[in-house]
């Protein structure tokens, strides 16, 4: 309101909203001491993440604590989340795809249950320098049904 009204004083407006002069005073301190708290933060977390590029924020967090408290700050795991969230520095986990089904060559439909073909055991037998292979196969499916 101060911006609109310049030549207006804190003490009108302060009075249109029901507050005190120093509840706009406290405000302002507040604000102050948030921010710069909020400024220390980000850059020790982006003074770790220089050396460690993808650490997670309870990594972060644990990480922190010794250089908070040398400044005299503590925080919250929430608040530094919050704070991570509003900066865009939270590490967002990375989508693992493994089968590409959206190419171009023909595919098959799936085959049922009853049809499919069970292989059941692959033996070798060893006779003085031939090897031979052996396999049992049961074509035959499952019994389920």
């Amino acid at each position: 309101m101060k911006l609109y009204y310049p030549q207006t004083g804190i003490t009108v407006l302060c009075k249109l909203f029901g507050k005190t002069r120093h509840a706009w005073y406290d405000n302002q301190w507040r604000q102050r001491e948030t921010f710069l708290k909020d400024e220390i933060i980000i850059q020790l977390v982006l003074e770790i993440r220089n050396q460690l590029l993808r650490i997670a924020a309870r990594k972060l967090m644990f990480m922190l604590k010794p250089k908070l408290a040398l400044h005299g700050l503590r925080t919250g795991r929430d608040y530094l989340f919050d704070l991570l969230a509003k900066h865009k520095l939270l590490i967002r986990t990375r989508k693992i795809t493994t089968t590409n089904s959206r190419h171009w060559m023909h595919k098959y439909k799936p085959v049922p249950y009853q049809k499919r073909i069970s292989f059941g055991d692959l033996s070798f037998i060893l006779r003085s320098s031939f090897a031979h292979e052996t396999v049992f196969l049961n074509g035959g499916g499952s019994s389920k049904k």
